[in-house]
Formats: C-alpha cells, sequence, structure tokens
C-alpha cells in the first residue's frame, strides 16, 4: 500500500491507508496515473503536498478547511491555502470556517478585498466612533480576554441594553461584535454599560453571516440566539 499499489487491497484497507498518510507525511506516496478507486483521498493528499490547485472555488473551501482542522496545524494550513488564495476562494473559506479565515486575513496582511458582509463577521469592518462609543469587538480585543466586561455586572448592564432595543422594534436582523457600539461607565474594577448603539451588518444571497439567528427559530424568539452570539 505505501508504494502506490493500494489497488490490490480492499478498498477500505487502502483508505485507511491513505489516512494514516495524509495524517503522518503525505509526501511519502505518489499517484501511479489516474487512481481507480479512492479518488477523493488521493485529491485530498495532492492537495496537502501543494501540488493540486483545484479550479472550483467551493472546492477549493472545502479541502481547505478540512486540511486546517483534520491535518494540519494553523501556521501549516495558513502557509499551505494562503499561496493559493484568491478574493472569491477567501469568500467560500469564510463561509464554512470564519475562524480559520479570520487566520488567513491576518497572514496575508489584508492583501485581500474583503466583501463588507464578511468584514463584519470578522470583525474588521470600519464604524467612526465618538470619544465615549467604541465597537464591541475592539473593546474586547482590546481589554483581551479578561477585560471588565466579563462579569455579570458587564453581562447584565448589557443584555438589559439589547432587550431596550429590542422592545423599541429597532434591532438589526444581523447583529455582530463589530456593528455593535457601546460605552461603558467604570464601577470599581468591573465597567457598567451605559449606552448601545447598533448599526445593521451588511448581508448577500451569497453569504450567510455565523451571527444570523437560525431559520428553525421562531421569529419571536430569535433575539435570544442574537444576544446569545454577542454574549458569548
Amino acid at each position: 500500500m505505501a508504494q502506490g499499489e493500494a489497488e490490490r487491497v480492499p478498498w477500505y484497507l487502502a483508505q485507511q491507508a491513505l489516512l494514516y498518510i495524509a495524517v503522518h507525511d503525505p509526501r511519502a506516496i505518489q499517484a501511479q496515473g489516474t487512481p481507480r478507486t479512492n479518488r477523493s483521498y488521493w485529491r485530498l493528499l495532492a492537495f496537502l503536498k501543494g501540488e493540486r490547485d483545484v479550479s472550483s472555488d467551493r472546492e477549493f473551501a472545502i479541502a481547505a478547511v478540512v486540511s486546517r482542522r483534520s491535518f494540519l496545524s494553523k501556521d501549516q494550513a495558513v502557509e499551505l491555502v494562503g499561496r493559493m488564495l484568491t478574493p472569491k476562494r477567501f469568500a467560500e473559506v469564510a463561509a464554512l470556517d470564519i475562524e480559520f479565515a479570520r487566520d488567513l486575513f491576518r497572514a496575508v496582511d489584508r492583501q485581500l478585498t474583503v466583501p463588507a458582509s464578511i468584514a463584519d463577521d470578522l470583525g474588521i469592518a470600519e464604524w467612526s466612533s465618538s470619544e465615549d462609543m467604541r465597537s464591541l469587538q475592539s473593546y474586547i480585543q482590546d481589554k483581551g480576554p479578561l477585560n471588565p466586561l466579563r462579569n455579570e455586572i458587564g453581562v447584565l448592564s448589557f443584555a438589559e441594553k439589547f432587550i431596550a432595543h429590542l422592545k423599541q422594534g429597532n434591532l438589526p436582523e444581523v447583529v455582530t461584535p463589530s456593528t455593535t457600539q457601546i460605552s461603558v461607565r467604570q464601577v470599581g474594577s468591573y465597567v457598567h454599560v451605559e449606552r448601545v448603539m447598533f448599526r445593521s451588518a451588511q448581508t448577500t444571497p451569497t453569504y450567510r453571516s455565523i451571527y444570523t439567528a437560525p431559520s428553525w427559530a421562531p421569529e419571536p424568539q430569535r433575539w435570544r440566539f442574537q444576544l446569545g452570539y454577542l454574549l458569548r
């Protein structure tokens, strides 16, 4: 099997051998001619070796995400996928795995043209701020995981302002951390959210924001998901 003669054994054993090689050393084997069995696994091996630049943007994104989540470390995946990336392929990756898309965006150093809808999810969309207002995304990013909002006072005061917008009927359909602005007041070592503003996130027919409430949720209950996404 290791010499490329996997067709001489049952397909399921060949499949397991190819998966083992994909995990440990994709370069240890070469396909001889056009494989007659397990073609998807051979295609994956070729992609992991950087030898297969697929033509379909959707197929590329699937191979990229599978490689990242099943076979490669973050740095390895970014290096492999980054050199074959185009704006359309990036959009397809973002639709499948926004965290991996964020890693890729950082690596290419803003060399990609990113649609507004994806920029909102990535947290890179620009929104002018006043002196006392800033986006939830930038506040959390600047303050780190142990930020002053990460406590009961911060969470409940934010939820209170969110629900006030809900009752007024001015809550956008899609709300992201980068389209949410807050102002806070210091309370000891914590902060209290004094004001919240929302900007409607950009939407397109071809991209579904990760902050979109699930379609199966009853419309009167979708705000619970919106709030939960932000609190998370």
